[in-house]
């Protein structure tokens, strides 16, 4: 036997299946002779994935999102074709949360490959609501307003994963104020979302201020006279910041003695009025001065009489 050959060598996966080999021998003296054997090439090599990174995706305006297409995971094929296929499929609806996605490759021999990756949606959405106007409260009598509960005037709130999302103020309702100050509303979704407004509260004082008067008594001058102000008769009015104190008289004489009264008038911040009357008391505690008259001669001559002077206008 001088030769043996064969009609094929290689295969490749365009052989997938059966193949006809026909093996020719041949002897020394060039005789030959012919043979046909099967050869099944078969593919036992699973496909390789590159597995998808997992994949975040924020939620829609319903909370939702879709699942994408990992068709492009395969990485390594032995032989084509290959289908590549996923559970959850490609457009799924999904919410928030992780959902968990098998990625399989699968040939035509049967041979597959799986992996396993994740779709992650995150509500990243603030909230959406109408602030409350400005509100104005009134100061009580002392000169402290209270911070309304803003939080029930807050309209219109809205999430788009929450349905009740929470409401909170930066100042406790209830709190004293004694001026304008911003209050800060935040509206906060489940996923810590948050929206904030601030609203201006107004502290007006509404109430006449508190005009006590007290009684003074006093002393004329050399002039005969004495000056006085508000504060003489002032005893503690007391308001939101009074703005004047005004009597209605300030100057008194030697021709008013006695008692007389004042009327002192307290205005406060913003305008409001409010009387009180006072009894000023007038005396004259400083005595008459005059000067000495000088000597005089009340006459001359045994016998002579002559009248005493008059000093009445000695006083000085």
């Amino acid at each position: 036997m001088s030769s043996l050959s064969i009609s094929q060598t290689n295969f490749t996966c365009q052989n997938l299946g059966q193949n006809t080999v026909i093996l020719t021998v041949t002897d020394d003296a060039g005789n030959t002779n012919t043979c046909e054997a099967t050869v099944t090439v078969q593919d036992n090599i699973d496909p390789i994935l590159d597995c998808p990174a997992p994949v975040t995706l924020s939620a829609d305006a319903d909370c939702e999102a879709q699942i994408p297409d990992f068709a492009g995971a395969l990485s390594t094929v032995n032989c084509g074709p290959v289908t590549v296929t996923q559970v959850p499929a490609a457009g799924t609806i999904i919410t928030v949360g992780t959902t968990t996605v098998t990625v399989t490759a699968t040939d035509n021999s049967g041979n597959t490959a799986t992996c396993t990756t994740t779709v992650t949606v995150e509500d990243t959405t603030a909230p959406t609501f109408t602030c409350p106007a400005n509100v104005t409260v009134a100061a009580n009598a002392n000169c402290m307003g209270s911070i309304p509960n803003l939080v029930v005037l807050v309209n219109n709130e809205s999430d788009n994963c929450t349905a009740n999302p929470a409401v909170t103020q930066s100042i406790a309702a209830g709190t004293l104020i004694n001026s304008d100050v911003l209050v800060t509303i935040t509206v906060t979704d489940a996923a810590g979302n948050s929206a904030t407004c601030d609203v201006l509260v107004k502290v007006i004082d509404n109430t006449p201020p508190s005009a006590v008067c007290q009684n003074i008594t006093l002393q004329l001058d050399l002039t005969g006279s004495v000056f006085i102000s508000a504060d003489d008769v002032d005893g503690g009015s007391d308001n939101c910041g009074l703005s004047s104190l005004s009597i209605n008289e300030t100057n008194f004489t030697s021709a008013e003695p006695g008692s007389k009264h004042g009327n002192p008038d307290g205005h406060g911040r913003r305008g409001n009025t409010n009387t009180c009357e006072a009894t000023v008391t007038i005396e004259d505690n400083i005595d008459p001065i005059f000067g000495l008259p000088g000597s005089g001669d009340p006459g001359r001559g045994c016998g002579l009489r002559s009248a005493n002077p008059d000093f009445a206008g000695a006083l000085s």
